[in-house]
């Protein structure tokens, strides 16, 4: 499995179509896929409300540690934005 660069209107048309509960008012800042062997099987949205981090959305299509490796690649990533912390 490789962590991906996704869009923001990629990440939420894969939410859309793999989980139907995706549904966040934050305003969303990027986005983070997970694929194996060239298919996504993974995505999750980190937006900001209120001037702090929120993971908007997690899935993953069932692949092992899949969620483990979207929530580093995720808070990573807020970290280096300057966020000191993201509401879950």
């Amino acid at each position: 499995m490789e962590i991906v660069a996704l869009t923001i209107p990629a990440a939420m048309e894969f939410l859309q179509t793999n989980e139907r509960h995706y549904k966040s008012d934050a305003k969303p800042l990027f986005a983070i896929g997970i694929s194996h062997e060239g298919v996504m099987c993974g995505a999750v949205v980190v937006g900001e409300r209120s001037g702090e981090a929120e993971l908007c959305h997690i899935y993953s299509v069932g692949e092992y540690q899949g969620y483990t490796i979207l929530y580093g690649a995720a808070w990573r990533a807020t970290k280096a934005m300057g966020y000191k912390k993201m509401i879950l």
